[in-house]
This record gives C-alpha cells, sequence and structure tokens, in this order.
C-alpha cells in the first residue's frame, strides 16, 4: 500500500536521511502492517502490499540483522557498511520475523515478484 512508502517518504523529507539510516537505528514500523519485529503480518494485510512493500518489509528485517545484500537493488536501499553475514539463514531472527519473512515471501511468490 502507498502508507509503507508514503510513511517513508515522510519521514526521510522531514529528516533528510536515508531508509538505510532509518532502518540501521531503530526497528522499522510500517501503517497497516505494524512492527515486523514484534507485530504478525496476516494474509491479509500482506495480500495488500505492491510487490515494491513486500520486498522492502522483507529485506528491512534482514538489514536489521546485519544482511550483507549481494544484488545492486538491496545495495542502492541499503547500506552493507554495518552487514555481518551473507547469508539469510544465520541471521538471527526471532518466531514472529520468521514467520513474517516466511508470508511475504509466499505473496512475492504468488504475485510474481521480481
Amino acid at each position: 500500500m502507498r502508507g509503507i512508502v508514503l510513511a517513508v517518504v515522510v519521514f526521510i523529507a522531514a529528516t533528510g536521511t536515508s531508509p538505510a539510516q532509518i532502518a540501521a537505528t531503530q526497528p522499522q514500523c510500517y501503517e497497516n502492517v505494524g512492527c515486523p519485529d514484534k507485530d504478525r503480518i496476516t494474509k491479509e494485510q500482506a495480500r495488500d502490499l505492491s510487490c515494491q512493500n513486500l520486498w522492502l518489509v522483507r529485506n528491512t528485517i534482514y538489514y536489521q540483522h546485519g544482511y550483507c545484500f549481494q544484488n545492486e537493488r538491496g545495495r542502492q536501499t541499503f547500506s552493507n557498511s554495518r552487514c555481518t553475514t551473507n547469508s539469510i539463514a544465520s541471521l538471527p531472527l526471532n518466531p514472529i520475523e520468521g514467520a513474517n519473512v516466511a508470508l511475504l515471501e509466499s505473496i512475492e511468490r504468488r504475485k510474481h515478484c521480481q
């Protein structure tokens, strides 16, 4: 939904920071889905998200746990300056984050997101 992107854009405009700077210093919360580190995202909420927002929420979770992005899109959106691992499987996700990532990935596959 536009709310996720709008919330990030409003924060950037107000503070002059990039999405990577936001995600690195605090858990990121999103309008319409809450905080993916502590709030379970429902199927209905995930289905309403665009491919871009599904990708953003999922990869913000990875970024906050130190993932080193390998592709250009990830490196442009997030900084690798604080990354610690190239392995998503080794990220210390809590059970809620793990469930949210699995749900977001499944919705991305159903929508044929790239």
